[in-house]
This record gives C-alpha cells, structure tokens and sequence, in this order.
C-alpha cells in the first residue's frame, strides 16, 4: 500500500468513528482485514496516525482514562479537505499496476455525497473511454515483426481489462443512480450486530465527546 492510499484510509477512518483513540482505530481496520487487501500493518496505521497529527490533518488529544492518559484522535480542517483531495484522487486515477485507490474509496464512499460519488466516477469512465480510444487506435501496430513477440498477448489483455472495467463502471453509475448503496447525509441503511466491537468504539466516542467538549468549555474564556 502506497503512503497516499494509507493517509487516505487513515484520514477517511478518523473521519467515520471520531473522537477515536489510536488501539480503536487499529482495531477496526484489522476488522475490515486490511492487513489483507491493503498489506496494512498495525504499526503503519500507528505511523500514519502521527504523522498525520504533526501536519495538522488530525488533532490529538490526551485524555485521561483511569490511571493513564490515551491518544484520540480527531479531524481538522485541513484533514477533511485532504480526505477529499484523496479521495478524488484515488476514484479518478487510473493505474494499470494496481486498483488499490479505488477499493480503498469505494470503502470510504460513505463519507461523500451520492452526488460526488457519480461525479467521481464519471469522470473515471471518460478516463477509461480515452485510454481505451488509445488502445484500440495502436492495438494493429503491435503485430509487427520487429516489435517483441509478446506485446499482443500483453495488449489483449490490458484491453480487456479496460473493457471489464468501463462495464463495471457503467452497471456501478446506473446502480447508484437508481439509489443504491448509501452516502453522506442518507438514512443509515444497515447496522452492526450487538456483539460488534464498533458498540464500544460508540460509547467510548460519546465519552470523549464529553470529556473533550468539558475541557472546551474550561478553557474558554468567555
């Protein structure tokens, strides 16, 4: 997983559970198996976290919790608009090598509007349509015989995949269109099961949610 991909998972992540401290946070991603699909390893999420703080996309604050101090974490400012910088980013660039972005924002997509997400990928499926133009423009060259012999089985291949993709991306932006799915700002449409642990993530949210609007409250001079 790139640094791009991993500050978008981090950011987008904060963005769903804040307040959060840092072992929650982790947690749940082991619970979306990143460390799978991702190659996402707890230290990294760890990593990601800090230094997302130092550049002042996420704020963090130590809060006290029994006899020790804990690390949560919330978005600022700047960390929204780069959630969303990233998150166009990964949705609209296409990458031959790898489709790491765009899973990693299709599992975020609910912190956009259903709107954005069309417009987003839309713009992708012009993409997709212009390197296919391409493809299919260069695809008869790639017969010749001073070029190497396995460039046609290469292109083949890239050309189908391209095709598969534009399809997937079509059948995606009618299915959104006709409502599917759910975006920022809708009805929740499903929920965790009692014995998920994202029940304790909430009530330890609106704890910090407390505390936090308490010290607000205290250093506010007015």
């Amino acid at each position: 997983m790139t640094g791009t991909e991993t500050r978008l998972l981090v950011l987008g992540s904060v963005l769903i559970l804040e307040p959060v401290n840092a072992y929650q946070l982790r947690r749940e991603l082991m619970t979306w198996r990143v460390d799978d699909w991702a190659h996402m390893n707890p230290g990294s999420i760890y990593t990601a976290l800090r230094t997302l703080a130092k550049q002042g996309h996420l704020v963090l604050h130590e809060v006290p919790e029994r006899n020790r101090t804990v690390s949560v974490y919330t978005s600022s400012e700047s960390g929204r608009a780069e959630f969303e910088r990233l998150f166009a980013l990964a949705v609209t660039t296409f990458d031959q090598s790898s489709h790491l972005g765009l899973y990693t924002a299709l599992s975020l997509s609910g912190l956009v509007t259903r709107e954005r997400m069309l417009e987003l990928l839309r713009r992708r499926r012009e993409v997709m349509d212009e390197l296919g133009v391409e493809a299919e423009k260069y695809s008869h060259l790639i017969d010749q015989d001073h070029l190497p012999p396995h460039l046609p089985m290469v292109n083949r291949l890239w050309r189908g995949l391209a095709r598969e993709e534009t399809d997937w991306l079509s059948d995606t932006i009618a299915r959104i269109e006709a409502g599917e799915s759910q975006f920022l700002g809708e009805p929740a449409r499903c929920y965790p099961q009692q014995d998920d642990p994202g029940w304790a993530i909430a009530r330890d949210r609106q704890r910090y949610l407390d505390v936090l609007g308490a010290a607000g409250k205290d250093a506010d001079p007015s």
